[in-house]
């Protein structure tokens, strides 16, 4: 009979060793599949039916258009609302822009309007009504006065008007426009909506280069290849400032809850889809690597430290940082499940490239983290990204990682996901 070592036989072999680890990889993908689609069937809007009538159009809403309004008339589905005083005198009517919005969402979902039309049929102002849209890019737009481009204009003029998107608040502003054309052209057949006009067609194909850039970037071993060289520079300029496309949690927010937007935002789907079919196939951290434009904002900065030695982070403040890393990406699928008003993009520094739109917050962390990248490279990606741990889910990793880093956020996305199907089944039994 054959005989066997004592090594040989307390060596597994690779056939049984790979068992385990592709079951240990596929957990956390499959919780993150499983509560994703809790996360969109709980909290996405419900579909409007054919004899709703219009509840977000309030009598405090048309007291913000109209301050004298003291009663509102029947809201027949897609007609306007008339809007009366304290005497029972018409002072105008009020058009409701949601099912439009559906069809036009914005970064992180519809942003619904009210747009208020006085006697005399011509528009005397709009208002934005409760959203899913990130809190910073919708000041922007309130804030620079963008709402009134349409005042005084009949709504003919209106739905055939092009209108200049804000920018670092471009798809919020498109969706608005959208939106309320739409909405105008409902009413008459006969005018077409016209096309918001984006002065930014060179810089979204720019996008479209850098992309191509960064897998070739991927494609290349040789470490001194042009597009290796030129990328992090083409994803900081072109993907961050000029175009602001960061996948972030943010994003990933309002897309599980309404959706993918395929007609509105064709670059940051494709860019999504790379980030995880490069996780997924190649089982490294494609999007990280290659295409965040706030990781190679790090990379440049630290290039600046080259040749200098580093000091070491204790292992006690980096187990912390994951530790938070991992609380922040818990705590934001809790309050998608128990929707509370808060800001996403405050918890990352990817829109600090949009700054005329950025949160205080979302500046302070990018100005922070990049000035310690200096000398501690990537610390954010590394250590604090919750983005960047959420992709960690789709790449396929060696037992020894997870030997060493465990399965902790794999378990608390199946606890997640059982408390959430939980919910939602008490949700739709009430």
């Amino acid at each position: 009979m054959p005989t066997t070592s004592p090594d040989q036989a307390g060596t597994p072999s690779p056939a049984a060793d790979a068992a385990p680890r592709r079951r240990r990889s596929w957990v956390g993908l499959i919780g993150l599949c499983c509560l994703g689609a809790v996360v969109h069937l709980s909290t996405r809007p419900p579909a409007p039916t054919p004899d709703a009538l219009a509840p977000a159009v309030t009598l405090p809403t048309a007291r913000g258009l109209f301050p004298a309004a003291a009663r509102l008339g029947p809201a027949p589905p897609g007609q306007a609302v008339a809007v009366y005083d304290a005497d029972g005198r018409r002072l105008g009517s009020i058009l409701d822009t949601t099912p439009a919005a559906q069809k036009h969402p914005g970064y992180a979902g519809p942003v619904p309007a009210a747009v208020g039309l006085g006697t005399d049929q011509r528009i005397i102002g709009v208002r934005l009504l409760d959203h899913y849209e990130s809190p910073s890019y919708v000041e922007s737009i309130t804030r620079s006065g963008w709402l009134d481009r349409w005042n005084g204009l009949t709504r003919a003029e209106a739905a055939a008007t092009t209108v200049d998107a804000v920018s670092g608040a471009t798809m919020t502003s498109r969706a608005i426009a959208g939106a309320v054309r739409q909405t105008l052209a409902d009413l008459d057949p006969e005018a077409a909506p016209a096309a918001c006009r984006v002065p930014r067609s060179l810089p979204t194909a720019l996008a479209w280069l850098a992309l191509a850039l960064a897998v070739m970037r991927l494609a290349s071993r040789d470490r001194r290849h042009w597009p290796r060289r030129l990328g992090p520079v083409a994803n900081v300029v072109i993907l961050g400032f000029l175009n602001g496309s960061c996948l972030s949690l943010a994003l990933a927010c309002g897309w599980l809850s309404h959706g993918l937007p395929w007609r509105h935002a064709p670059f940051l789907v494709a860019l999504a889809a790379v980030a995880l079919l490069g996780a997924v196939l190649t089982g490294r951290p494609v999007y990280c690597t290659c295409l965040c434009p706030y990781g190679s904002a790090q990379d440049l900065m630290a290039r600046l430290w080259r040749g200098r030695q580093r000091p070491g982070l204790p292992s006690w403040l980096s187990s912390g940082l994951r530790a938070v890393r991992g609380g922040v990406l818990l705590g934001v699928v809790g309050m998608l499940l128990w929707p509370r008003p808060f800001d996403a993009a405050a918890l990352e520094p990817f829109s600090a490239f949009q700054w005329r739109s950025a949160t205080a917050a979302a500046l302070v962390l990018a100005l922070v983290f990049l000035a310690l990248s200096l000398v501690f490279p990537r610390l954010w990606c590394r250590h604090l990204c919750p983005s960047g741990r959420l992709l960690e889910v789709f790449r396929a990793r060696s037992a020894e990682a997870v030997a060493r880093r465990g399965l902790d956020l794999e378990r608390a996305l199946l606890a997640a996901a059982l408390a959430a199907a939980l919910r939602l089944a008490w949700r739709l039994r009430g």
